[in-house]
């Protein structure tokens, strides 16, 4: 019986130290989580990479700034990075806000908090549209 239990507890511990460093990995920041946008962001709505952005309720993460389009060529731009633990960001256009998959955060389309754990706004920054060349602009700090 002594065999049994020791190879049980051998086992026990061969999982544990599997299974631990695994769950410890998914609770890391993004790895795309970046600093504050500093210079300014030109986006080419023309290219595909930000085809999303033609839609109304399209969204493109780009660094760590989330850019949405919320209808009639206008633009927001927030930071995509969850102040509460640095995860991702995530538009629904059906809400209108943006959902942190991590915890649960939900921030308004201002960036401020609408349900937490998250304590502190998203960053905003200002856009500007110009229809004839179809780029949008997005002023870093």
């Amino acid at each position: 019986m002594e065999r049994r239990k020791a190879l049980q507890q051998l086992f026990l511990g061969t999982g544990t130290l599997m299974v631990v460093p695994a769950a410890l990995a998914s609770c890391s920041k993004s790895s795309n989580a970046g600093a504050p946008l500093t210079g300014d962001l030109t986006l080419d709505l023309t290219s595909s990479k930000y085809s999303q952005l033609t839609q109304s309720g399209g969204s493109v993460i780009v660094g760590s700034t989330i850019v949405v389009n919320t209808g009639s060529d206008n633009f927001i731009a927030l930071s995509a990075i969850c102040t509460h633990a640095g995860c991702l960001v995530e538009y629904q256009s059906s809400q209108k806000d943006f959902y942190c998959p991590c915890h649960g955060s939900v921030f308004s389309t201002s960036g401020s908090v609408m349900r937490g754990p998250a304590g502190s706004p998203l960053a905003k920054y200002q856009t500007t549209y110009d229809a004839t060349t179809k780029t949008v602009t997005v002023k870093g700090s």
